[in-house]
């Protein structure tokens, strides 16, 4: 799984909250992945803010290597990234709630980011 901004590690429920709220309220569509603690490698959980309150959505392989948001699948997407560009792009898929507008940072990731595009730059020169 190759890691994007809004990947955090097995965060749980409550601190997923509070990377969530901006100035006490919780913008709809913020949102954050993060690792299911029990779950396998394919298993994540969608941390959401959805009509002010955060909401949490497994996300899972099916057993024909397509990724399901609770058990639902979406479009067939065979990458994390291709579900979550999906959920990020109107018209939404029926029955999906609210488009993805803007997701967490994570720091730590931010920085491998970083530190990679430099390395690109000095092998350049």
């Amino acid at each position: 799984m190759t890691s994007f901004p809004g990947m955090f590690g097995a965060i749980d429920k409550k601190k997923a909250a509070e990377l969530l709220v901006v100035d006490g309220v919780y913008p709809n569509g913020r949102y954050l992945i993060r690792e299911r603690g029990e779950g396998g490698e394919d298993e994540f959980v969608m941390s959401l803010n959805f009509k002010n309150r955060v909401t949490h959505h497994l996300i899972k392989r099916d057993g024909n290597g397509i990724f399901t948001v609770n058990k639902v699948n979406y479009g067939n997407c065979k990458s994390l990234k291709a579900l979550l560009e999906l959920l990020s792009s109107e018209p939404l898929p029926a029955k999906w709630p609210v488009l993805l507008k803007e997701w967490v940072k994570n720091p730590a990731t931010l920085g491998e980011e970083n530190e990679s595009e430099d390395n690109e730059e000095e092998e350049e020169e």
